[in-house]
Parts: C-alpha cells; sequence; structure tokens
C-alpha cells in the first residue's frame, strides 16, 4: 500500500487516499474496538434510556419528549465524537488513552463540539434547500471541524474555517469515505435489525439499535480522526506529536 502519510510542501492541495483513510481507520478500530465502542456506549446511554419514556403521538406532552429527545441525541453525539477522537489521536502518537482521559477531555470540548455540530449542520441544511449536491460540499467542507475543535481547541468559526482549508481540494475523496461508510453502515444495520426483529421483542430490537449506533457512531468518530491527521500530515507536513502536543 502507498503510504499518504507523505509530507507536501508545494501550494497544489495534495491528494489523499481514500483507502488509505479506510485501511487505517479499519486498523485502529480493529485494534481497540472494546474502548472505542465503550466510550459510545456510555456517551449514548443517555438516548438510550430516554427512548423508553413513552410517547403520545400528538399530544403536547408527546412533542415535547420529542425535542428533548433531539437535543440528548445531540449532546451525547457531541460527547462522543470529542471523546473518540481523543482516543483516535492518542493511538496515533502510541501512547493509547483510558475512559476516564478520553471522557474527561470529551466533557471537556462538548460544548464547543455541540455548538460547532449544530451550526454546521443548519448550513448543510440550508444548502441542501436548494440543491443536495451544495449541501454535501458544505457537509465535505466542514467535516473535520470537530477534530479541529477538540485538538486545536478552536472555536465554532475558527474550526470551521480551518476544516475548509485542511479539506480543499480533498472534499469528493471526503464523501467517497463517508459514502462508502454510510452505505455499509447501513447494510450491517438493516441485517442486525432484521434479526433481531424475527428473533426478540421490541426491547431486543432497542438494545441492537443501541448497539448498532454506537459502533457506527464509534468508527465515524475514528474516521474522521484519521481523516484529519492524514490532511494535516499532507498539507503541513507535521508529525503526530505536533498535532497531540496541546494534551500534555
Amino acid at each position: 500500500m502507498v503510504n499518504s502519510f507523505v509530507v507536501n510542501q508545494t501550494s497544489a492541495a495534495p491528494a489523499i487516499r481514500v483507502g488509505d483513510v479506510l485501511g487505517k481507520s479499519f486498523d485502529l478500530f480493529s485494534a481497540r474496538w472494546a474502548p472505542f465502542v465503550g466510550l459510545a456506549l456510555v456517551a449514548f446511554a443517555p438516548t438510550f434510556a430516554f427512548s423508553f419514556v413513552p410517547v403520545t403521538p400528538g399530544s403536547s406532552s408527546g412533542s415535547g419528549v420529542q425535542f428533548a429527545f433531539i437535543v440528548i441525541r445531540l449532546v451525547c453525539g457531541a460527547l462522543a465524537n470529542a471523546a473518540v477522537i481523543y482516543g483516535v489521536v492518542q493511538e496515533l502518537r502510541g501512547r493509547g488513552f483510558t475512559f476516564s482521559d478520553s471522557l474527561r477531555s470529551g466533557f471537556g470540548r462538548m460544548g464547543a463540539v455541540l455548538g460547532l455540530s449544530l451550526l454546521v449542520g443548519l448550513l448543510v441544511v440550508l444548502a441542501s434547500i436548494a440543491l443536495v449536491v451544495p449541501g454535501i460540499i458544505v457537509w465535505c467542507m466542514y467535516a473535520v471541524a470537530v477534530p479541529v475543535c477538540v485538538v486545536e481547541q478552536r472555536g465554532a468559526r475558527a474550526s470551521m474555517t480551518r476544516s475548509s482549508f485542511l479539506t480543499r481540494g480533498n472534499r469528493w475523496r471526503i464523501f467517497g469515505i463517508f459514502a462508502l461508510i454510510f452505505v455499509a453502515s447501513v447494510v450491517i444495520g438493516a441485517i442486525i435489525g432484521y434479526v433481531a426483529g424475527h428473533t426478540g421483542g421490541m426491547y431486543l430490537v432497542l438494545v441492537a439499535s443501541y448497539l448498532i449506533e454506537a459502533i457506527v457512531g464509534a468508527f465515524n468518530a475514528v474516521a474522521i480522526g484519521v481523516l484529519y491527521y492524514q490532511l494535516r500530515v499532507a498539507r503541513e507536513g507535521v508529525d503526530i506529536e505536533n498535532i497531540a502536543s496541546v494534551f500534555d
């Protein structure tokens, strides 16, 4: 396999390799799948618990419960992304990570990541209202805004500006990476959901959905962290110790 972690000092945007990003992400996830998925399970535990709250369709209380579920899901997603990305960076630098350190980092950046995710999500939705393609471009432009926010500890707008710079020239490759991940996750989720639905009741389906969400969420965060690393190394020629020095 050709190594894409090559310093590029030219002004042209360096091309990353889809296979390199996916391969490195899969290798890293396979090696430490238990702590990565465990972090996601802990982060998403409130959404799992909230799924058992009874909802009356069409009622005001039902609308309130649904809104609360959306808010809790967003907060849990922000925590999961921040915690897992911290673990990814520590693994890439060969230092490993602990649950407590990852969760501490996740909680420390959760508010910033949540605000950033809401802002990016709003821009993607607005861009998609006109046409689908602009929405995809905006999403790819800000694909590594979360790791920028976590690793470089920047604010929402600065993280978005930085992500736009890092992803320039590689946005369709980034789309290809996460399109493949999305298709694979849908297929795997459908198979697991089908088996759970035909071998157990509602509770088994809920548990299966919880596990699928944790696994997919953890792998997505790992892939985003690896993508961020590859983009910085290729574009700026920095090594992982420079990238992760903020955690020391």
